[in-house]
């Protein structure tokens, strides 16, 4: 069952990605909350020659995600502050959870999370997160090689914005 809802959602939204692929030349990714970590569940490369990948079935962290920092901010509080805790206890570095939750709140207000070289060096992305219709946290985000980050970052957030309502009209029906 549980699989067949992680394919109900990736294709739901597959064409989602393929517009956003299209629209800002760089990959597109799709990824749902499973335990303390977010598991990639599909990908639109980028047409670019240098482009990022990520494998469908990796899991990424929360705090360092521009997909992750979406979907925390999604959560309430208290259960946004317990999947941070428990992911610093196995980090070498933890945060400030008071400055991640100054992150989190901004990522309320504009509906898009960043990660600027904090998960991988020379990968920065932008994304946003959503409610499937089963309360599942669903991440859509776009990660691009930092070197090209500034050049292309407000067509990358116009084009967010855009997915982002496309499917909060398809989670609507």
């Amino acid at each position: 069952m549980a699989d067949t809802a992680r394919y109900d959602i990736a294709e739901r939204c597959r064409s989602v990605l393929t517009e956003l692929a299209q629209e800002t030349g760089e990959t597109a990714d799709l990824a749902v909350l499973r335990s303390t970590g977010l598991l990639f569940l599909d990908q639109v490369p980028g047409s670019h020659r240098l482009r990022t990948v990520s494998f469908v079935g990796e899991v990424f962290p929360l705090t360092t995600t521009a997909n992750g920092r979406t979907c925390l901010a999604l959560m309430s509080e208290a259960r946004a502050r317990k999947l941070i805790e428990n992911e610093w206890k196995r980090s070498s570095t933890p945060g400030s959870i008071e400055n991640m939750l100054e992150v989190l709140s901004t990522v309320r207000d504009k509906e898009l999370a960043y990660d600027l070289d904090e998960h991988t060096a020379g990968i920065s992305a932008i994304g946003f997160a959503f409610l499937e219709d089963n309360g599942d946290h669903v991440a859509i985000s776009v990660p691009v090689p930092s070197t090209r980050f500034p050049e292309t970052k407000s067509r990358i957030e116009d084009a967010l914005h855009k997915a982002k309502r496309k499917i909060d009209q398809m989670m609507a029906n």
